[in-house]
């Protein structure tokens, strides 16, 4: 696709993510996900697979404490940003949830041993709960999260539940689009503090399944073609933001 480095592209139909050069075998090369409203597709110009040389060996360096640590931080924050959306879109999760402590709770250990402890409590209420979650951290130093969840919780119930403090619960009116960007805004603004060093970026439920159909196309253009004469109905309408590789992007 053309244009110049780093700028938005715009184009009806599809949103699109040209991902870097990577070795790979030349078998498929997108990947597209519907969620039956709007569509995301990531192309990766040399396709996917296994690398033929089985004797290379690498030696995994324990979580947080790579080399090269700032630059799988940044893919890894892509990486969440990209994986809460699908979750949101896929199990259309429309209630936005806080949870507070009472007491300036700063030991993340600590915080996140009680949220899992409410998760299950809530799990086992809700029979077909699902959420995807983020920490938070105030400016007095202490440890909260954001939820979104795909059930209507009354808060007297859900306060109950989580017993350690306050709690908001809302279903966002102006759409999952916002709901993405709220849960996405935490995660980003908190991603490089050191106590998140070697931790997970976000929460989910367990089990969840996001599908998705691996096509191989000799260009994005064929990928358009594509998805135009199958989906074409759904796609009537949309505007698209496409930015360079590496980059986030979203479905406007």
């Amino acid at each position: 696709m053309g244009g110049y480095p780093g700028g938005p592209h715009y184009r009806q139909g599809i949103c699109i993510k040209e991902e870097g050069d990577y070795l790979a075998a030349d078998i498929k090369n997108t990947r597209i996900y519907d969620f039956g409203n709007d569509f995301e597709a990531i192309y990766y110009r040399l396709g996917w697979g296994h690398t033929s040389n089985t004797e290379q060996k690498f030696k995994r360096s324990p979580r947080g404490c790579s080399s090269d640590y700032e630059r799988n931080r940044k893919r890894n924050i892509q990486k969440a940003r990209s994986k809460i959306r699908r979750i949101i879109k896929s199990y259309n999760l429309d209630r936005f949830v806080s949870l507070t402590f009472a007491e300036n709770q700063q030991n993340i250990k600590e915080a996140d041993h009680e949220f899992r402890k409410f998760m299950k409590r809530l799990a086992r209420r809700f029979k077909d709960l699902k959420y995807v979650g983020v920490r938070e951290f105030q400016d007095r130093g202490a440890v909260h999260y954001h939820l979104a969840v795909n059930q209507y919780i009354k808060q007297k119930q859900l306060a109950e539940l989580w017993g350690q403090g306050f709690v908001w619960i809302e279903k966002k009116t102006n759409g999952q689009d916002h709901l993405i960007n709220y849960l996405c805004k935490y995660l980003t603004k908190d991603a490089g503090d050191e106590r998140l060093k070697g931790l997970h970026l976000y929460f989910c439920s367990q089990g969840l399944k996001i599908s998705y159909e691996d096509k191989y196309f000799n260009s994005s253009n064929g990928m358009f073609e594509y998805l135009e004469e199958t989906h074409g109905q759904k796609l009537k309408g949309k505007r698209i933001l496409h930015f360079q590789e590496g980059q986030v992007i979203w479905i406007g």
